[in-house]
């Protein structure tokens, strides 16, 4: 998507939505390209806050099979995926659309993702100056733009329970009840960095918390999920 003015002369970002399993069209049509739908379905209306009013924006359907990416099962029949494979997969990508459009490697260059962007967007930097070192591979690479980032599962598990205490969803007995069956040496009124809930709980494929099959005598998984369930609750009573 080349930039709506002076083209030649501004920045090039790469765009990734996330899931994983997200079409980038996603992001493309709904939160910054230049035209969205409306809501008749058939005609589009212009979007002013469009990046591409300040940038070149380049959107990949990642991974393989999302949206409009395709796979040569001929040439490769894998289908098994993961992180690695695809970074490796978008790295080959970008690669590609660099041999089509040399002229753009000189302009400043910048990866961007939102919510699984934040494993998509580092581990392919990681890959690409890998790469840049390894081959002397000239391009102007500036820097990485991480929006809603999810980073990692365990830290989004640990996090859960403090995150919706210290935002007032539950109160100081229950913060303190779980302190005492999930956390050592846990000091009240501190965020709790000794509290490995993941040990105990685990998110489902369908987004549901549930505790995990492992000893738990202090019943901390069981409190994590009625205070997680808690809070659904209210939210989704709170909305109608």
């Amino acid at each position: 998507m080349e930039s709506q003015t002076d083209p030649e002369n501004k920045p090039l970002i790469l765009w990734f939505n996330g899931g994983p399993g997200c079409s980038s069209i996603l992001g493309l049509l709904s939160e910054l390209g230049p035209f969205r739908p409306n809501p008749d379905g058939e005609t589009l209306y212009e979007y002013v806050f469009s990046w591409n009013k300040m940038a070149n924006v380049l959107f990949i359907d990642s991974p393989r099979k999302v949206g409009f990416s395709y796979q040569d099962e001929m040439a490769n029949n894998d289908d098994q995926w993961n992180d690695e494979k695809t970074a490796t997969d978008a790295l080959n990508a970008l690669l590609d659309f660099f041999t089509i459009f040399p002229e753009l490697t000189s302009k400043e260059f910048y990866i961007a993702g939102e919510s699984y962007g934040g494993v998509y967007v580092p581990l392919l930097t990681s890959y690409l100056l890998q790469y840049m070192q390894e081959h002397s591979y000239a391009l102007n690479f500036k820097g990485i733009m991480v929006g809603n980032g999810y980073v990692s599962q365990k830290l989004n598990i640990r996090s859960l329970a403090d995150f919706l205490y210290f935002h007032g969803l539950f109160g100081r007995q229950e913060w303190r009840e779980l302190s005492s069956k999930c956390c050592q040496n846990a000091t009240d009124g501190l965020p709790q960095f000794q509290c490995e809930y993941d040990r105990f709980v685990e998110f489902g494929d369908d987004g549901d918390v549930r505790p995990k099959n492992v000893t738990d005598d202090n019943g901390c998984g069981d409190l994590v999920v009625k205070l997680s369930w808690h809070w659904i609750e209210h939210t989704m009573y709170a909305t109608l």
